[in-house]
């Protein structure tokens, strides 16, 4: 939304709860999906942005941290701080909401975000 100036302005649509200690959120570019790490409980939220609620949570690593979704919406990669791995999720083409976990890559050194550069995951 703008302001009488033209300025854009944040608007609070609705608040959703999902696990303990989010951290971070990539949003689906068809909007109609968003998807956080849960630090404490190492799993991933996946919220459905339609109905303003969380529909799953799936285990994915010890202290998820960063998260990154390709450009396409196709994977969603996620930094397992503790554990050094990187989890590979597989976003249904029908369907953003559902998720299947796909495996995790050892990455070492406590990864705490994730960014894709060149179509390539990127840990820091």
């Amino acid at each position: 939304m703008k302001d009488a100036n033209g300025n854009d302005v944040a608007e609070k649509l609705f608040e959703i709860v999902v696990g303990q200690e989010p951290r971070c959120v990539a949003v689906h570019p068809t909007d109609r999906a968003a998807y956080v790490t849960n630090g404490i409980t190492g799993t991933v939220s996946v919220v459905d942005l339609v109905q303003g609620r969380e529909v799953q949570q799936i285990k994915v690593g010890t202290e998820s941290r960063g998260c990154a979704l390709t450009p396409d919406g196709s994977l969603l990669y996620v930094a397992n701080h503790t554990e050094g791995t990187v989890s590979i999720l597989v976003v249904s083409s029908g369907d953003p909401r559902n998720l299947i976990l796909d495996g995790a890559v050892q990455v070492g050194r406590n990864p705490t975000a994730i960014a894709i550069q060149d179509g390539v995951p990127v840990t820091f």
